[in-house]
């Protein structure tokens, strides 16, 4: 990927949240409005992030989906992953805390994503699965064009033993 990345067959813009927090310590996240534990990404920081990150993209184009990674969204298959890489781009937004005020996810409508049923502290592990899984399927990202086609979840089957040589080992 790294060779890719360079080679402008795909491009990443990391855009920090932080950038669009509220007063003198730029703050993300408050409680959340019903009670409960944790705290939450606020709707108007989260909303300026995406502007800008749509800055320059046509939001009627369906081919620039944007991504909030979340246990409680869709699986993220190896379909899902050769789906994103057809794109013209993806958003994707990095949860942290308790989650995303449910508001600027509807007025998005973004697409949730989940990597399974666990928890981790941030959405940037997730967001690392989700581009890694998408631009290896984009072409000419991988060095030799046959990996992509006869690997795992191809035909709903996972790959055989694989051995190197020699054959007569220990």
């Amino acid at each position: 990927l790294g060779r890719s990345l360079k080679e402008n067959i795909w491009s990443l813009e990391v855009i920090n949240l932080r950038d669009f927090g509220i007063g003198k310590h730029k703050d993300v996240d408050d409680t959340p409005s019903g009670g409960g534990p944790g705290m939450i990404l606020r709707a108007d920081v989260v909303d300026r992030a995406i502007v800008k990150a749509t800055d320059n993209i046509n939001l009627n184009d369906a081919n620039w989906p944007i991504l909030n990674l979340t246990p409680r969204g869709q699986p993220l298959t190896q379909a899902l992953s050769r789906k994103l890489a057809k794109m013209n781009g993806i958003i994707i937004l990095c949860g942290r805390f308790e989650g995303i005020d449910q508001r600027v996810i509807d007025k998005w409508r973004m697409q949730e994503i989940s990597l399974g049923d666990f928890i981790i502290t941030g959405g940037e592990i997730a967001a690392q699965a989700v581009i890694d899984s998408a631009v290896r399927n984009i072409p000419n990202v991988l060095g030799n064009s046959l990996s992509v086609k006869s690997e795992s979840f191809n035909y709903n089957l996972l790959e055989h033993p694989q051995y190197t040589k020699p054959s007569n080992w220990n």
